[in-house]
């Protein structure tokens, strides 16, 4: 009996002293995660705003701590999430010193130092990072990043100096985009066109580039294409950038619906353009594997498949034109959730009520002309002189070289089988083109 209390004693004495030690680890690791906040603002580069009695930075940062024993190693992992720093002091040389834009992960074992390499590989934060995900740097990384950025806004030519490409891949990425320590109330000054492939969204952007020009706000492109669903660690990576670029902006990128309350940022409104259905599925069959008359894709796979129809494709039940093929329209509205992605009523109600709630302008394909005055009418600051621009720019004109060559018609049969595997879908396109043409009547388009 003495035995079984001494053992008991022992084991409370160890967890204890496990404990007490535990939590002197986490001050220590706190205090150097700590950044220098002593640092005074200097005047500002050309295209930022600033406060000459401002001092010090605020990074926004939160800290998550969790205890994880692992093979007998006790080990304290911390997660902090940074936004950009609301102020950007000028060095002596009249270079930005900005830290890097990044989640940033810790994970100190008791018995060995705090990781100095950049974690690219692995789980973060107790999930396991998809591919494609930008790289996360651990503290000592994040702490040295005060290199000077000489250059750094590199617009996308002299003709278009308020358009800048970003590729939200690469953690260092947004070095190339506008940002500014003011920040505006005004939600009407920041919009997201996560734009939906295959819907004419590149005539939009090709008539953005003018109009950013013509009404003065900053247009960021995105330099990725095929990461559209993307992962919560991702999505605060691009909601931290777009949390501090310079007012008013306009941002595009194939993306699902991000909700960035979520993330404790700024309100921003979306808009977007969709198509019918069965038309954006054949358009995106045959783009990828003939392109159109400004892209042309390279096949990589079997050359038998090359030549099949559409037809062919449902008849065979081929993945190009079922599953998430069939279904994808719903998912860049409803979310990044997993359930956004899968063919059911919870993801159309669920993007039925973000298009209600957070997006002020979803137009239609077929009705390209009515969307532009619509957009005209509810972002003058944005669209104003977008109708004129379309008819007379050549724009309008230009359309048929972005059209998909050697398209084949499907077939009734074929239609007749895609209608009722892609209900939802329509579902969801019926509503948008009542909606829009409910916006029509209330502007007296």
């Amino acid at each position: 009996m003495q035995m079984i209390m001494s053992c008991k004693q022992n084991i409370l004495f160890t967890v204890s002293v496990g404990t007490l030690f535990t939590v002197f680890i986490f001050i220590i690791n706190r205090d150097q995660l700590r950044l220098n906040p002593n640092v005074k603002m200097r005047a500002a580069p050309s295209g930022y705003h600033t406060n000459s009695d401002t001092t010090g930075h605020d990074y926004g940062h939160r800290l998550r701590s969790s205890l994880i024993h692992r093979n007998g190693n006790l080990s304290l992992q911390s997660q902090l999430l940074y936004r950009v720093p609301v102020n950007v002091p000028e060095t002596t040389t009249g270079t930005v010193e900005r830290p890097a834009i990044t989640l940033v992960t810790v994970q100190s074992p008791i018995r060995k130092k705090l990781l100095s390499k950049p974690r690219s590989r692995g789980k973060v934060a107790g999930k396991q990072r998809r591919p494609g995900d930008p790289t996360y740097y651990s503290i000592r990384n994040y702490m040295n990043v005060t290199r000077p950025l000489k250059n750094s806004l590199v617009p996308l030519s002299k003709q278009y100096s308020r358009v800048f490409q970003w590729n939200d891949r690469d953690p260092d990425g947004w070095k190339n985009v506008p940002l500014s320590p003011v920040k505006s109330s005004n939600k009407m000054e920041r919009i997201i066109f996560n734009r939906v492939g295959k819907c004419g969204s590149r005539s939009v952007i090709n008539m953005l580039r003018d109009l950013a020009q013509r009404n003065n706000f900053n247009l960021i492109s995105s330099l990725v294409y095929n990461q559209t669903h993307i992962s919560e660690h991702w999505e605060e990576h691009i909601v931290s950038v777009l949390d501090q670029v310079q007012t008013p902006y306009l941002f595009q990128r194939h993306l699902h619906y991000v909700d960035f309350k979520r993330h404790n940022a700024s309100k921003v409104v979306y808009i977007n353009i969709v198509r019918e259905p069965i038309a954006r599925l054949v358009s995106s069959y045959y783009f990828s594997r003939f392109g159109d008359g400004t892209a042309k894709y390279v096949w990589k796979r079997a050359i038998e498949e090359l030549n099949e129809t559409i037809d062919d494709c449902v008849r065979n039940e081929h993945r190009d034109c079922t599953g998430h093929r069939a279904f994808y329209i719903i998912p860049f509205f409803c979310g990044n959730l997993k359930q956004c992605t899968v063919t059911s009523k919870w993801a159309l109600d669920r993007a039925i009520d973000n298009v209600k709630k957070k997006f002020l302008v979803v137009g239609i394909l077929e009705e390209f002309d009515l969307t532009l005055r619509v957009l005209e009418k509810k972002l003058p600051g944005f669209f104003a002189g977008a109708t004129e621009l379309y008819q007379t720019a050549g724009i309008k004109s230009n359309i048929p070289r972005m059209q998909t060559r050697q398209k084949v018609p499907p077939s009734n049969e074929t239609i007749a089988i895609l209608r009722e595997k892609m209900q939802y879908e329509y579902t969801f396109y019926n509503f948008i083109k009542d909606r829009l043409y409910k916006q029509k009547k209330e502007l007296r388009l």
